[in-house]
C-alpha cells in the first residue's frame, strides 16, 4: 500500500511539474528530495554531483526547467518496482502531452524514468531521479549520433 502511495504521488508530482506548478512539486507533503539528491534529466548532461551546487540552486535550476513546460496531461506505466528495506527503486513510463512555449500544438513528453527512494518515517527522500526520452528503439548509427558533439 505505501509503495502505491508513493507511485500515486510521483504521478501527482509529474502533473505538477509539467503544469508549472513546481512549488507544489518541490515541497510535496510525503516526497522530498534528499539534499545530495542526484538527477540526469531528459536534456541530457552529467547533471551536477552532490556538494557541487546547494539544495536551493538545483531547486532554482529544477523551477527554471518546468517553466518550460506550458500545461498538458499524462499518466505514469509502472514496468517495476524494486523494495529492499527502507529503499524504493520506480521504474517508470512517463508519457504526457504537454504544450511548450512558441509551439502552437502539444507535443509528446515520453520519458523513461528510474527513481530511487528512501522511507523515512512518514516521507519519502527521493535519492536518484535518471529519466530519459530514450522510448523509441534506435539504430546503433542513429544512437552513435547522439554521442556527437552538438
Amino acid at each position: 500500500d505505501e509503495v502505491r502511495e508513493l507511485i500515486d504521488e510521483v504521478d501527482r508530482g509529474r502533473d505538477r511539474w509539467i503544469n508549472g506548478r513546481t512549488e507544489e512539486f518541490l515541497s510535496g507533503a510525503r516526497v522530498n528530495q534528499a539534499d545530495d539528491m542526484t538527477i540526469f534529466g531528459p536534456l541530457g548532461g552529467p547533471g551536477p554531483r552532490p556538494g557541487e551546487v546547494s539544495p536551493e540552486e538545483l531547486l532554482a535550476r529544477q523551477a527554471a526547467m518546468s517553466a518550460q513546460f506550458g500545461g498538458g496531461s499524462g499518466s505514469v506505466e509502472v514496468v517495476k518496482t524494486v523494495v529492499e528495506g527502507d529503499l524504493v527503486v520506480l521504474v517508470l513510463i512517463e508519457r504526457n502531452e504537454v504544450m511548450f512555449p512558441g509551439h502552437d500544438t502539444s507535443h509528446p513528453w515520453t520519458l523513461r524514468t528510474t527513481q530511487v527512494f528512501r522511507h523515512t518515517d512518514d516521507r519519502w527522500l527521493r535519492l536518484h531521479r535518471h529519466a530519459d526520452p530514450l522510448i523509441l528503439h534506435r539504430s546503433l548509427d542513429q544512437t552513435l549520433s547522439l554521442l556527437e558533439e552538438p
